[in-house]
């Protein structure tokens, strides 16, 4: 017996959070508290197909849907920062390829039409091998790239052979960080101070690289949604008695995720960030993680990929499949300043195809 069910009210996501834990690829972004967190942050409503066969959850797909009376409404899975969304399945169930099909076409035939969806982006992960599946059958307008970046941490805790891993600049970088003194602590319990010094150094960040940063929301709340020192971690690098780095961790199954990493550009030659890897990576093996995710790098971010592939972190390439399902003429004559305007935290279609008159990609 074949059941589809749609929730609206995450606290009704009975078994889902059973389903992310014992499948292959799912991650902290299909979590529960993660879509909790977001359902906190965003101004937009949740919306999780859940697939039973014989009374038993074997397949879920949770998305964000944005209103927008202007130009149409516009659902991600998921949404904020290129999270990873898709399709998940019980990796107990060997017959991925039907419940994967039976999903996406419940999507395509119920949900796009019930809920007056313009357009739609589905976010793999860097672990989905049935990435086919989703060209097939979405055919999608548009088909985008990231690149993820991933190491696989040593088993065996030992701070000599996980150095030696690292490409030699990395290396140099570390021992650079330590003969000038640079120290790297945690923060152990809730520290306002340790928080509001991230959010400064994230808004200058972003400033400089003319980026949309996190909201204050996002920083101020993590402790409501997730607990510290199980859910997440906060390291932090002192010089001179002044914190010049800050690195906010994500801890999911035996995954380590990379997720807001700072550092004050007038200290950015001590390597703080270097060496706040370091020390998280060693203490990561030493608690049994498996997996450190650098998260997705554009391809024109060459300091950036660099920097990541100094911890030897291997490509993983995970796919952006946007569906248009009604007029959009609209939407292409806005800016990029203006879509994040009307759809803060949606990916909406390629900024490389606004102003083209012709959306169809061939």
């Amino acid at each position: 017996m074949v059941k589809v069910e749609v929730v609206e009210n995450l606290n009704e996501l009975e078994d889902y959070e059973r389903l992310i834990l014992n499948s292959k690829i799912g991650m902290f972004y299909h979590s529960w508290n993660f879509l909790r967190f977001l359902d906190h942050l965003l101004d937009a409503k949740p919306i999780v197909i859940k697939y039973y066969e014989k009374n038993r959850l074997v397949g879920i797909l949770p998305m964000f849907l944005k209103f927008n009376r202007k130009y149409g409404n516009i659902l991600n899975s998921l949404p904020f920062y290129g999270s990873h969304g898709g399709v998940v399945i019980s990796s107990n169930y060997k017959d991925s390829y039907r419940i994967m099909i039976n999903l996406l076409n419940y999507l395509k035939n119920e949900i796009i039409d019930v809920y007056d969806i313009i357009a739609s982006t589905l976010i793999t992960t860097p672990f989905e091998t049935n990435t086919s599946i989703y060209k097939e059958l979405l055919q999608p307008n548009f088909l985008d790239y990231r690149i993820g970046q991933i190491v696989r941490l040593p088993s065996k805790y030992d701070e000599n052979l996980l150095l030696y891993s690292f490409e030699s600049r990395c290396r140099r970088a570390i021992r650079k960080a330590i003969k000038n003194n640079v120290r790297v602590e945690i923060m152990k319990n809730w520290n306002q101070n340790i928080i509001e010094k991230l959010y400064k150094l994230h808004l200058e960040h972003m400033r400089q690289v003319n980026g949309l940063p996190k909201p204050s929301e996002f920083f101020n709340n993590l402790n409501k949604f997730f607990e510290i020192n199980r859910d997440f971690q906060i390291y932090y690098a002192i010089h001179d008695e002044e914190i010049i780095g800050v690195l906010l961790l994500f801890y999911y199954k035996s995954f380590i995720e990379y997720y807001v990493p700072v550092t004050d550009a007038k200290n950015r030659s001590l390597n703080p960030m270097n060496l706040i890897v370091f020390r998280a990576m060693l203490n990561a093996i030493k608690n049994g993680f498996k997996l450190w995710n650098f998260g997705g790098t554009w391809k024109n971010q060459k300091g950036v990929y660099a920097f990541k592939k100094g911890f030897r972190a291997k490509d993983q390439l995970y796919s952006y499949f946007v569906n248009i399902y009604n007029d959009i003429s609209e939407l292409l004559t806005l800016t990029p300043n203006e879509i994040q305007k009307e759809y803060k935290w949606f990916y909406v279609l390629p900024f490389d195809r606004l102003g083209v008159k012709n959306y169809e990609e061939t």
